[in-house]
């Protein structure tokens, strides 16, 4: 996958079929249950329907014009530098956050482990789907109503969702970086939106709390939460599916965007700050 798009990085159409079905064919290569057996773009208005992509077991719909909507606005709040180098690096990062949803499927019907990953997965995507008391029973219109609602509102702490895009862009991260190395200002640049994207729905008041139990604590059902074991997991993995962590651990992880004081209150780090100490991070790597 990262040898695709380093040689496909400056295609000009990201969403032509063609192109995304090619992706999709090599994001799953080898994979033996793959589920989705195809992906298309529509050009369709925020207004007409207010979601950036649906999937289902078959087939992954991108809608254009929101996805390079969220773009623009990602970019704007998060105060991001916009060049077209930033601009690729999101395309890619949008069309394999949806690739990632197979992936997901493939975890939820094929594997039997049923470790922790499987099972905040598997909760996400019941909720998703209508049971948002996790209870096993059938769905109803009200319940797809009622989960349509909750989604849309709390789309930043469904699992299935953070997983997918915080993934996505870590990968493509190191694939830029690999074949761009001197584009630090661009790296900078996403790799801030990265950290603000994943932190911004931890919570800093007394103790730290996490987007996990938020959403566990959301479909009451904080006791699922607390018989999860996430000591096996490293920060990384903590952070990409927003699981527990200490201060001292999320700053580890989102070093030096982020930094506390000597009462523990964790607070962003000044941009000319955090730009001058990653830059020079970035050179001893």
């Amino acid at each position: 996958m990262a040898e695709f798009i380093k040689s496909n990085f400056n295609k000009r159409s990201f969403f032509d079929k063609k192109f995304l079905e090619e992706m999709r064919q090599v994001a799953l290569l080898g994979r033996k249950n793959t589920y989705i057996d195809s992906i298309t773009s529509e050009f369709i208005t925020f207004k007409d329907i207010n979601t950036c992509a649906t999937y289902d077991e078959e087939n992954i719909r991108i809608y254009i014009f929101n996805k390079f909507l969220h773009c623009l606005l990602y970019t704007k709040k998060y105060k991001i530098k916009l060049n077209f180098d930033v601009f690729k690096i999101f395309n890619y990062v949008s069309i394999l956050h949806e690739i990632m949803h197979s992936y997901q499927l493939d975890m939820l019907i094929n594997d039997k482990n049923q470790d922790i990953l499987y099972s905040i997965i598997k909760h996400s995507m019941l909720v998703s789907a209508g049971d948002i008391n996790l209870s096993g029973k059938k769905i109803c219109s009200y319940d797809e109503r009622r989960s349509i609602e909750f989604y849309q509102q709390n789309y930043f702490i469904f699992p299935e969702e953070r997983q997918a895009e915080l993934s996505a862009l870590y990968f493509i991260l190191q694939v830029y970086r690999e074949f761009k190395p001197k584009s630090v200002a661009t790296l900078y640049n996403v790799y801030k939106f990265l950290i603000y994207y994943g932190i911004k729905e931890y919570s800093f008041k007394d103790k730290v709390s996490c987007p996990l139990m938020r959403f566990y604590k959301s479909i009451d059902r904080l006791d699922l939460f607390y018989n999860l074991e996430f000591s096996i997991y490293s920060l990384k993995d903590k952070f990409i599916y927003g699981m527990p962590l200490a201060r001292e651990e999320l700053y580890k992880v989102c070093y030096p965007f982020v930094n506390y004081n000597d009462s523990g209150k964790i607070f962003f780090e000044k941009e000319s700050i955090a730009r001058k100490i990653w830059v020079k991070k970035y050179a001893k790597c």
